[in-house]
């Protein structure tokens, strides 16, 4: 993705002109924040990589994922088990239920 490309795309031109709207005080708040490992943290660290990819060349995301991170084409995240808590209480809740009852029909 290039420069100009990201100043055609309306999303990311919102993005930038929210950020390029935040006074000194408040990007100080945000640039503070610490992410605490884990997924957020690895996320964080991931979509950086991926930004100065797409940013630096004509990579898109498919493309710099491949070139970041050496995986084939038709690489596919693993699934996480149906149980796993993902952070939300309401959604972790039903995500368990869920998960006994595939595993009472298992067996």
């Amino acid at each position: 993705m290039s420069l100009e490309s990201v100043e055609e795309d309306p999303g990311c031109m919102a993005a930038v002109e929210f950020v390029t709207s935040l006074s000194d005080d408040e990007l100080a708040t945000l640039d503070s924040i610490s992410l605490p490992s884990g997924r957020a943290a690895y996320s964080a660290h991931t979509l950086d990589i991926l930004t100065h990819l797409m940013l630096t060349t004509d990579d898109d995301l498919h493309e710099a994922r491949k070139h970041a991170f050496n995986v084939p084409d038709d690489w596919r995240p693993a699934e996480p088990p149906v149980g796993e808590p993902v952070g939300n209480p309401a959604v972790d809740r039903v995500l368990k239920i869920v998960n006994r009852y595939l595993l009472a029909c298992e067996r």
